[in-house]
């Protein structure tokens, strides 16, 4: 069975936590700081790591960070602090997932479940890199590449979503096949996916993100434009 590394201050909850697991027939392993989580992942290397915001020495967002250096391991947090922006900080620090303390058993183990096998799909089936116009996705390694050579790393999220947006250029992808193509079969919300989509024109077209190939149809979803150039995507009629 997959191991899993839990990073939790509390000794307590690391406990209660690692008992549902290791009950699901896990393995699984405890630190209390960040430090230890980035050391005990350079020498174990466990299947998925647990993540607490609130972690001595090194947050729990700077561990995220920091493990995204050099490895694709999948990353969910654990945080009693679940308000839209403690959760989008810790998704754009490239975890996969987010999960709001006080959860259920279920809820956890579900949601572990669907990272790994989200992880394990793209790990068998090494997509390839997809070119519309000028822009070059590699959903493995998370980079979009530009003619100019100019490169943008992306989250695990993100990633998702502008691989699927572009392998439907040119066609409508709706806020349901996108909510439940990345977070499974019980999708977050809306106001969640339209930060990402934001963050994403922000990324890829930071100079103007008005005119990233992102297109947003109102009560449709959303469209990939393919770009003609860099900061030059063909017209369209709906507003962004």
């Amino acid at each position: 069975m997959p191991h899993v590394l839990i990073a939790e201050e509390n000794v307590i909850s690391a406990k209660l936590t690692a008992f549902i697991l290791t009950d699901a027939g896990y393995k699984v392993s405890i630190v209390t700081n960040g430090y230890s989580a980035i050391e005990t992942i350079a020498r174990d290397a466990p299947d998925l790591l647990l993540l607490d915001t609130h972690l001595p020495a090194l947050s729990g967002f700077d561990v995220c960070q920091e493990v995204r250096r050099t490895t694709y391991m999948p990353i969910i947090f654990l945080s009693s602090a679940g308000t839209l922006a403690d959760r989008v900080q810790g998704l754009s620090s490239g975890a996969d997932d987010y999960i709001v303390k006080p959860f259920s058993s279920s809820e956890l183990l579900a949601r572990i479940a669907a990272v790994l096998r989200r992880y394990d799909s793209v790990q068998k089936q090494q997509p390839s890199t997809l070119a519309r116009g000028p822009m070059l996705l590699d959903p493995v390694k998370r980079l979009v590449s530009f003619n100019n050579d100019r490169t943008v790393d992306l989250t695990p999220i993100e990633a998702q979503i502008l691989y699927i947006l572009m392998m439907y250029a040119g066609q409508v992808v709706s806020d349901r096949t996108l909510l439940q193509s990345v977070w499974g079969q019980n999708p977050k919300g809306r106001n969640l996916l339209t930060v990402y989509v934001y963050r994403l024109r922000m990324k890829l077209w930071p100079a103007h993100p008005e005119s990233a190939p992102i297109v947003t149809l109102r009560g449709q979803g959303y469209m990939f434009i393919e770009p003609t150039s860099e900061g030059q995507i063909r017209e369209v009629g709906e507003s962004r």
